[in-house]
């Protein structure tokens, strides 16, 4: 099966939705790709979530994500 991997960008633009960063890879998990990312990448994500005024809700979509997401 195909992967990808998410950097701190990606998954910074999927958490913000930013384009079709959040939809499409919904769209090609349900094709059979997998997606991953590191702990890095979720520390810097976790610290620039920390510091904006929608946190909960910002944190809430990253958990979100990350139950499709392998780390």
């Amino acid at each position: 099966m195909p992967g990808r991997l998410f950097d701190t960008n990606h998954l910074s633009a999927a958490v913000d939705d930013r384009g079709d960063v959040r939809g499409r890879p919904q769209r090609m998990r349900r094709a059979g790709h997998r997606f991953g990312t590191c702990v890095p990448v979720l520390c810097e994500l976790e610290v620039r979530l920390i510091h904006t005024r929608n946190r909960d809700h910002n944190m809430r979509v990253l958990r979100r994500l990350l139950e499709t997401i392998r780390i």
